[in-house]
């Protein structure tokens, strides 16, 4: 929690949980960190994402809430940290080339 808490003392446009998952290999392993049933649903979330088909089966209405849930919070997750792999792509081209 200590890491959680002196990431959110730090001003970044990044989310606390971005910055706390960066961290996260200085201190565990993240499949010990991330426990199988979470490894389950992010399996099942890229699974669903890369083939278009439903997590379960039926439409919106008929998934579980549950399942909802935690495809938004997935989601969000992974847009974060695609988001913050890219900036810090786009700053190491920056500062290799000059700030053009």
């Amino acid at each position: 929690m200590e890491v959680y808490y002196e990431s959110l003392s730090f001003r970044s446009d990044e989310s606390a949980e971005s910055m706390v998952y960066q961290q996260l290999p200085f201190f565990a392993c993240y499949n010990f960190f991330i426990d199988s049933i979470y490894q389950k649903d992010i399996s099942r979330y890229i699974y669903a994402q890369e083939t278009g088909t439903p997590a379960y089966s039926g439409d919106y209405g008929q998934q579980p809430a549950v399942w909802v849930e935690k495809f938004f919070i997935i989601k969000k997750t992974l847009n974060d940290m695609t988001s913050s792999r890219n900036k810090k792509q786009e700053a190491a081209i920056k500062k290799k080339h000059g700030n053009e």
